[in-house]
């Protein structure tokens, strides 16, 4: 499944291929696991985590020159970083994009991968497409199943597995709305012609993030036009694809005086474990600056703090951005992470976070705890992850001193005080500059970290690197 919070079960089961007898994980920054190093570019990672503490790992091949890649590609991890399949994966989809929008990657309640990707049908038209393989590798729906219907391409794909072996996928149509199609465990649709969010006249609603929920979804999206801003939305649905949340969707940022949603930037959110959802995000006026918010909807679709969010700090001579959350379900908690910005020039920033607790106060004071002053580097790539009593921080570093980019964790207990002995720990520092990162958690309150690695920067280089933190901050720590 997609990263939950710490305190969900995970509720399958699947038989654990053997282990090799020696851990693949280097145990130091120095190295890592090579995901794909094939020609071409290999971009784009997701990472969902098995009931036996492995991981499959999806990418995107860009194959030897221009136009000839972007195909979909899987390979299944154990728990100690070796792959289970043949190198290089499984090809998932052949497709012959010379650029590429969104995919995304989830497992379903019995163990299997499901993806979501776009597929040129017999017109040449980009439609939805989606695909479940199991964990032996056998693809359950063939070359995949296409799922739309459009007269021209569609723009994106997100998918979510729900608790009742379904799937359930989300595109943007080209008519402008967003669309959402149930599949049972066959690949057959279930949702009639698929259900539709669509935005108020004039305006087109963008998807945001899709996670399941029970045996439904949650579902966020950006409302973008000139009579409303961008706002950010919500809705939740059920088995049958009724909307469960207001009729008119629980609106969590509607100002039209604070600022907007960034154009072209769709947040995640967690899915608490309970039925509801935890969403952080970032809102502003252009070069005036940027803010960040939190709230967490309960499963009645009421909002637990006050409309728009709790400010996560009070600080009116700085701004914020890049900001993502980590949910503990246990305290009701929320810790975010985010990218505090100087005055002195726009590469100036830092690495801030800060606890909500379930009443919406702010735990670790109205600024937040510093990880990173603020410095002369560029810090990106955020992710918060789920830990014991607290979360894992990550970010890239880029330096205008150094020659690669640093990857970098750090744990963080709920009294704001670092877990680990090394309060960050550098698991990542050779060679390569870094594009994306994708995390999951480890069963024991590590995580592990999969990237795009370009060691020259330039087009056609970029390899998948994977690396784990342990529970303890060891760099590819066996067992934890």
């Amino acid at each position: 499944m997609k990263v939950r919070p710490l305190a969900l079960a995970l509720i399958a089961t699947i038989a654990a291929a053997p282990l090799a007898a020696l851990a693949a994980w280097p145990t130091n920054g120095t190295s890592a696991v090579v995901v794909s190093a094939a020609p071409g570019d290999q971009v784009l990672p997701e990472i969902a985590t098995l009931p036996d503490g492995g991981y499959y790992v999806a990418w995107l091949d860009g194959g030897a020159g221009f136009g000839n890649g972007f195909d979909v590609r899987l390979q299944r991890y154990d728990r100690n970083g070796n792959a289970l399949w043949a190198a290089g994966g499984i090809l998932v989809a052949d497709r012959d994009l010379s650029y590429e929008t969104h995919y995304d990657l989830d497992r379903d309640a019995n163990g299997n991968a499901v993806l979501a990707y776009r597929f040129r049908d017999a017109n040449g038209i980009l439609q939805l497409a989606a695909a479940k393989i199991a964990p032996d590798g056998t693809q359950a729906w063939g070359s995949g199943v296409i799922v739309s219907a459009a007269t021209s391409d569609v723009q994106t794909a997100d998918v979510a597995a729900t608790g009742d072996g379904g799937t359930v996928v989300a595109w943007l149509d080209n008519s402008g709305k967003e669309v959402l199609q149930k599949l049972d465990a066959n690949g057959q649709a279930m949702w009639g012609a698929g259900v539709n969010i669509t935005a108020p006249t004039g305006a087109f609603a963008f998807p945001a993030d899709l996670q399941g929920s029970g045996d439904g979804v949650i579902a966020s999206f950006v409302i973008q036009g000139r009579s409303t801003g961008n706002q950010l939305w919500a809705q939740k649905y059920d088995a049958a694809g009724q909307p469960l949340w207001s009729p008119s969707y629980v609106k969590l940022w509607d100002s039209t005086t604070t600022g907007n949603i960034p154009q072209g930037y769709f947040p995640e959110f967690v899915e608490d474990g309970a039925g509801g959802a935890v969403f952080c995000w970032q809102y502003g006026f252009g070069a005036s600056g940027s803010d960040i918010r939190a709230q967490h909807v309960l499963a009645d679709g009421s909002e637990r703090y006050a409309h728009n969010g709790v400010a996560l700090s009070t600080d009116a001579s700085q701004y914020r951005k890049q900001v993502d959350c980590s949910y503990d379900g246990k305290t009701g908690d929320i810790y975010a992470l985010w990218r505090e910005m100087g005055t002195v020039s726009a590469d100036y920033s830092g690495v801030y976070a800060q606890r909500v607790d379930m009443d919406g106060n702010r735990a670790w004071g109205e600024t937040g705890e510093v990880l990173v002053p603020i410095d002369i580097n560029a810090y990106s790539s955020l992710i918060a992850m789920p830990a014991r009593n607290g979360f894992i921080a990550q970010w890239a570093t880029d330096s205008a001193t150094l020659d690669n980019e640093p990857l970098q964790a750090a744990a963080i207990k709920s009294d704001g005080q670092p877990a680990w002995r090394r309060p960050i720990v550098q698991y990542k520092r050779f060679d390569g500059w870094v594009t994306r990162v994708a995390a999951a958690p480890t069963r024991v309150g590590g995580a592990v970290f999969v990237w795009e690695n370009n060691p020259l920067g330039i087009s056609g280089e970029a390899d998948l690197m994977m690396q784990k933190v342990g529970a303890f901050g060891g760099v590819g720590s066996p067992g934890n």
